[in-house]
């Protein structure tokens, strides 16, 4: 009997890293394909183009929310449980600020120094100024200068309110939880803290975290769910350029972010099931995820002005840039991380926000 107790107890733990082994690769090829999404979204030397900025809005409807879904659903499986009492909360938020205060503020400083560098040689896109570097931390989006840092510094303050609103809904049904915080997003809040993207996102970082409580089997309908997942979102993009009303809009809008989350999410189930050059590209990239969502568009951005210095036919320079920068966007980030791992190794992981 200890014999066939000690086997089944190593077959446990073998099936278990098996299980994280999975989980892991999926959800960094997850993360990968979106933040793909994130950089091309953010090519701004391409805004004039009519093909990409098409491209651009479909990417908007959902590359957020679904990223906001995969923070939740992260939450969820590893700090909910940790969280019961004012001084967890405590060493949990301690935890987060040094996630993502630290990697803010230094970015949003060697971006601005860059860019006061760079308008002594180039026409910016996005002039800097002091004006500007002080709203970074009033709120990116309302006359910052690295617009996109918005989504961290929201994800911050989300981490902040969420376990509290957690716990005062903490009688009521998680799904009618979901309900609330879309009732929530529906309230007009002030711009200050990025309040209003917080309350925005909150029904889908919510959402995240509820699917962690179901365990749903694609392994026999991967396929059918794909394409019913994607003419949902197909349709609701069609539907959201036909009928020009608010409340309607409102609905098509969360329809897309919902069938294009769960196509990608589905997507990237299927593509973790075997070791490809297409899953190791995206679970590459995935594992810098955040490294890339602070730096991408340095990348992109160098790689752009750098094209600008030479005379391309119009639609030559498009397509170079629309390579060029997105390949730049992804693995700039990477090598700097790597390069800063090296050089600087203590300070990089106050720097990158690497907390255990």
């Amino acid at each position: 009997m200890g014999e066939f107790d000690t086997r089944f107890s190593k077959e446990m733990k073998n099936n278990t890293s098996e299980t994280k082994k999975i989980f892991l690769k999926e959800i960094n090829v997850l993360s990968g394909i979106a933040i793909f999404t994130v950089v091309i979204g953010h090519l701004s030397f391409l805004n004039d183009i009519v093909l990409y900025i098409f491209l651009r809005n479909l990417i908007y409807s959902f590359h957020m929310p679904l990223f906001m879904a995969i923070s939740g659903y992260l939450f969820s499986r590893f700090s909910r449980k940790k969280i019961y009492d004012f001084k967890s909360y405590k060493k949990f938020i301690i935890k987060k600020f040094f996630r993502f205060v630290p990697p803010y503020v230094f970015l949003v400083s060697f971006i601005f120094v860059l860019k006061i560098m760079a308008s002594n040689i180039f026409q910016l896109k996005h002039p800097v100024s002091y004006e500007a570097f002080l709203m970074m931390f009033v709120n990116p989006m309302f006359g910052g200068f690295v617009v996109h840092l918005w989504f961290v510094y929201a994800l911050f303050i989300i981490f902040l309110l969420y376990p509290l609103l957690e716990k005062v809904f903490a009688k009521i049904d998680i799904r009618l939880r979901l309900a609330i915080y879309c009732l929530l997003a529906t309230i007009p809040m002030t711009k200050v803290c990025c309040l209003n993207f917080v309350f925005h996102y909150m029904p889908y970082f919510h959402l995240g975290a509820m699917l962690v409580g179901y365990k749903i089997n694609v392994k026999d309908k991967l396929a059918n769910m794909l394409f019913v997942s994607f003419l949902l979102f197909a349709c609701a993009s069609v539907c959201q350029l036909k009928f020009d009303f608010i409340y309607l809009n409102s609905f098509w809008s969360i329809t897309q972010a919902f069938a294009g989350s769960l196509f990608v999410t589905l997507f990237a189930i299927l593509v973790s099931k075997k070791d490809n050059p297409v899953a190791f590209f995206f679970f590459l990239v995935g594992s810098y995820s955040f490294e890339i969502y602070l730096l991408h568009t340095v990348g992109s951005e160098i790689f752009g002005y750098g094209i600008m210095l030479f005379k391309f036919p119009a639609l030559h320079r498009s397509i170079i840039i629309f390579i060029g920068s997105t390949i730049f966007g992804l693995f700039f980030p990477i090598l700097f991380t790597k390069l800063l791992n090296k050089v600087f190794p203590k300070q990089a992981i106050f720097l990158l926000g690497k907390v255990n």
